[in-house]
């Protein structure tokens, strides 16, 4: 039985999980994805564990992000890699990714550019902080993104008197003060 989105090619540029994840998914319903790494691969290429996978030599975070695709090892740093990647996305339907964005312009990968090469692309991002503001270069991985939300915080306290209290503060990991406000 074919895919409902058997005929549509994706290219996916993404690492951890949110594009990795969302383009298995894709890859799932009968899109044909191949996904981009550097030379050297991805982060979780090196990761035989995780919490609540069995051991051993298959490395099974690798194996359920990025089950159904075609992979791809290309050294972005070179004119003859962008290049290869522009020639893949002349006949490519969805270029997704999550990196930085400054990263896309540095590699020509940015809508404009891509758009030029393919005016048909449909150029997909997920960033941790938007396109816009003053973080909008931050990375934002998933267990950092409750940090500055104040998410990660709890109400605490009797009757009027509330104290917001983070269990825990990802946001000291880039430098910021833990959003706790007390006595609100």
């Amino acid at each position: 039985m074919a895919g409902i989105l058997e005929g549509i090619r994706v290219v996916s540029m993404g690492q951890v999980v949110v594009i990795p994840a969302a383009s298995t998914m894709l890859a799932d319903w009968g899109a044909e994805v191949i996904k981009l790494e550097s030379l050297i691969g991805e982060q979780h290429r090196g990761m035989r564990q995780a919490q609540g996978i069995p051991t051993g030599e298959i490395n099974w975070v690798m194996q359920v992000l990025n089950r159904n695709k075609k992979g791809l090892a290309i050294n972005l740093k070179t004119p003859e890699g962008i290049e290869a990647v522009h020639k893949l996305i002349k006949t490519t339907d969805v270029f997704m990714y999550n990196y930085e964005y400054s990263s896309l312009k540095e590699f020509k990968l940015d809508y404009k550019t891509l758009s030029e090469v393919n005016p048909r692309i449909i150029h997909a991002s997920v960033t941790g902080y938007g396109r816009k503001g003053p973080d909008k270069d931050e990375r934002g991985y998933d267990p950092i993104q409750p940090g500055p939300s104040g998410s990660m915080c709890v109400h605490i306290g009797r009757h009027s008197t509330h104290e917001l209290v983070c269990l825990y503060c990802p946001t000291q990991m880039l430098g910021r003060d833990c959003p706790v406000v007390k006595n609100v």
